[in-house]
């Protein structure tokens, strides 16, 4: 790490993980544990812009973040990276990552980055290394491991694209993740940026999972047989891939602006199923959106999307984000309309490719775009009061 201003003491988020022991090079490290952080005693001051390197030892039995699943033997994480690796959780502060996950030798791995020569593993294991070389929040930091049923791969220019199945044969991965290339090329004209890596990867696991890493999607393996009987309704696919530019490239700066990472993301899938099958289809998504919202504000429980406070959601301020941030999106476009809309998405998505955003981000670059005062519609949908 590079210090940032003058430390004495470091710390980082470690969920429930046990700490066993912390060093610097050959110099072991103090350190206290509290409130699911630890905090380490520097060997002496460490003067801004120098680097440090810091090793930990631990150990633990995550109750989130990680799951593991028996049968078939799979384990996938999801979010909560400090629950199975020390880091700091905060999305505006993105990092690098070189990650080494050993595994029995009959299992595969997946994970986020470029996969890179196999390390060294124990007599019956086998090591997958991949690096993360540009900078990314922990929580698209993950892996998904074990048996899988068919892996199915093919190109879009220079994208390997890669479908893995539980429970699911080859030809049926094809029919659920047809519209694949298709969603990448949609998502890349409106977003004004490329795919941002080499490889993606969907996954269907035996767990509920569903996540977006970087350049690797989580989906329960129910998703095939769901999209096999309505071939319409692809909104979870399309929503986790629109994540890898709204969410993982274009990042919210603090979880109480989480509305312009899944807000975006759930108005997006919407606006790719628009493309796919057309206006009326697009139409009913966000009526759907319309209505959860409504039903949460009629009860007394509606926010403003940017929230005071996010560190105890509620099953409604989830949907808050979610929903309510996908319609008022759609509103947005209704208003200033399609043209300045698209044209200012893709100006915002173009300028904090690879940073951390606030709403007045978003509003300064559809103000831009459309020639209009947009503070009055941010005031009613968007800002806290």
């Amino acid at each position: 790490f590079v210090a940032t201003a003058s430390l004495t003491q470091i710390s980082f988020e470690s969920g429930h993980l046990i700490i066993d022991a912390a060093a610097t090079g050959d110099q072991s490290l103090r350190f206290t544990q509290a409130g699911q952080r630890v905090t380490l005693d520097l060997p002496a001051p460490l003067g801004p812009q120098r680097s440090a390197t810091i090793t930990l030892k631990y150990h633990g039995a995550p109750s989130r973040g990680v799951t593991f699943i028996g049968e078939p033997q799979q384990i996938y994480t999801a979010f909560t990276t400090s629950e199975w690796m020390v880091g700091i959780d905060d999305p505006s502060d993105k990092a690098t990552l070189d990650l080494t996950v050993s595994v029995p030798s009959e299992w595969t791995v997946f994970s986020h980055g470029d996969p890179v020569g196999g390390a060294a593993a124990e007599v019956g294991r086998r090591a997958y290394r991949f690096l993360l070389t540009e900078p990314a929040s922990t929580y698209t930091y993950g892996f998904v491991a074990g048996r899988f049923s068919a892996v199915v791969q093919e190109r879009v220019g220079n994208i390997q694209l890669q479908y893995v199945g539980t429970d699911t044969d080859e030809a049926t991965m094809r029919r659920v993740f047809a519209d694949t290339p298709d969603m990448l090329r949609f998502f890349e004209d409106r977003a004004g940026v490329p795919y941002p890596a080499h490889a993606f990867t969907q996954v269907l696991t035996a767990g509920g999972a569903q996540q977006e890493l970087s350049g690797l999607v989580l989906l329960p393996k129910t998703y095939a047989p769901w999209v096999a009987e309505h071939p319409q309704d692809i909104t979870l696919a399309a929503h986790e891939l629109a994540h890898q530019w709204w969410g993982n490239r274009v990042t919210c700066q603090s979880w109480n602006e989480f509305w312009l990472n899944e807000g975006m993301a759930t108005f997006m899938a919407a606006a790719y199923v628009e493309h796919r099958f057309g206006r009326d289809a697009y139409d009913r998504l966000i009526a759907g959106y319309r209505a959860d919202y409504e039903r949460i504000r009629d009860a007394g429980h509606d926010k403003p999307l940017v929230f005071a406070d996010w560190s105890r959601p509620s099953a409604d301020d989830r949907t808050l984000v979610y929903r309510k941030g996908a319609y008022v999106l759609a509103q947005l476009r209704d208003t200033i309309g399609d043209a300045a809309f698209w044209a200012g998405l893709r100006a915002y998505t173009r300028q904090f490719d690879g940073k951390s955003v606030v709403s007045d981000d978003l509003r300064v670059q559809m103000e831009r775009a459309s020639g209009r005062d947009l503070a009055p519609f941010f005031s009613q949908w968007v800002s806290a009061r």
